[in-house]
């Protein structure tokens, strides 16, 4: 798989360089901004809920800037990149992002939850970049790349 010739940008968490600022580092008309996320901003966690609060924003985010208005006048293709519980220091220290003392009770489920090996998280990284698919979402779990179709609750009326 080769990314040579793509524009790339990673955005991880909510450090949000503005859609214009994206635009600048893409250096033509033609690429993909890939925002990282997780499943836990897909699904509530209740024993972090500040992190998933903030992967929920991320998914906003990507969400909105994924709409194909904004890819008909930039070419970049905007996608959301949600691993699953992955064998990373993040994951090993869970237990120290507990939203509260007795979030414990229920946060070591989650803890001792089947978790992934970080290369075959970022070879399926590497694939969503590869397939450039404007608006999409895609969750890296247990060894299997899942496309997931969100659920629309509202729509604006024009």
């Amino acid at each position: 798989m080769s990314l040579a010739g793509k524009n790339v940008v990673f955005v991880g968490g909510l450090g949000f360089i503005g859609y214009e600022a994206c635009k600048a580092l893409l250096t033509r008309d033609l690429g993909v901004i890939v925002n990282i996320a997780s499943v836990l901003g897909l699904e509530p966690a209740p024993p972090t809920a500040v992190y998933c609060a903030s992967k929920f924003g991320v998914m906003g985010f990507s969400r909105s800037l994924g709409d194909p208005h904004y890819y008909e006048h930039t070419g970049i293709a905007v996608v959301t990149f949600c691993p699953g519980l992955t064998d990373t220091p993040l994951k090993n220290n869970i237990a120290t992002k507990y939203t509260f003392d007795y979030s414990k009770e229920i946060g070591e489920k989650l803890n001792n939850s089947k978790t992934q090996k970080p290369e075959i998280c970022g070879q399926h990284l590497a694939q969503v970049v590869e397939l450039m698919d404007n608006g999409a979402i895609y969750i890296s779990n247990q060894g299997t790349l899942t496309k997931v179709k969100p659920s629309v609750y509202w729509e604006p009326t024009y």
